[in-house]
């Protein structure tokens, strides 16, 4: 998304005219998403699968807040209904009901006005960095746990919360430490660094 977004931004600085090819491919994207690769989890390792949750968001954020964005947003609601009845997925629906919320909030006009707490709006900030390492941080808890209390239910469910409060605690510390930094070369090598290394072991894995 971010490569197309990009594209489109290049293409309409030259042409003007052709501003909307990015978004047309977003949104094609999102449709090729929501009717083929969610409904195979043979594409749940790679961006396509995913592709319609981010797809839905964007498409929404840019039809509402204008002249008959309402509209809009109901004529989406209908394309991801017409998904659902192909292939009923709870995760699409979750999706789906998110972009409605949302989209209607910004209609109305008050989304962006709302008054937000502080602490949500700090969480909000150090999202995108607790996606990024919640995985791995909640399979390191989790396995503690298992191994010390296979079988009491009571501190299973205290593991949950653990493993809650450390991803959110791993995503702060990232956040500070690297999305905040993303400009310093130093930083950005390293990720890069890192990026290289898990491809090379994603690829010996499979030799």
């Amino acid at each position: 998304m971010a490569l197309l977004l990009g594209l489109s931004r290049w293409i309409s600085v030259r042409r003007p005219t052709w501003g909307w090819l990015g978004a047309a491919a977003i949104g094609g994207l999102t449709l090729a998403s929501l009717f083929v690769f969610n409904r195979n989890p043979y594409w749940d390792e790679t961006a396509l699968y995913f592709f319609a949750y981010y797809g839905l968001g964007c498409c929404a954020y840019w039809l509402t807040g204008r002249p008959k964005g309402g509209l809009w947003l109901l004529a989406m609601a209908g394309v991801v209904a017409a998904a659902l009845v192909t292939d009923f997925r709870e995760r699409i629906v979750v999706a789906a009901a998110i972009m409605l919320l949302l989209g209607a909030a910004r209609q109305a006009g008050w989304l962006e006005t709302v008054a937000v707490p502080g602490f949500l709006s700090r969480l909000a900030r150090i999202s995108y960095s607790v996606v990024l390492v919640h995985f791995p941080l909640c399979l390191v808890v989790s396995a503690l746990v298992f191994h010390f209390f296979p079988e009491q239910a009571s501190a299973n469910a205290l593991g949950m919360g653990l493993a809650v409060f450390v991803s959110v605690a791993g995503g702060a510390a990232f956040h500070r430490l690297v999305e905040c930094r993303t400009l310093d070369p130093i930083v950005r090598r390293a990720v890069m660094g890192l990026f290289a290394v898990g491809g090379a072991l994603a690829v010996y894995s499979q030799v």
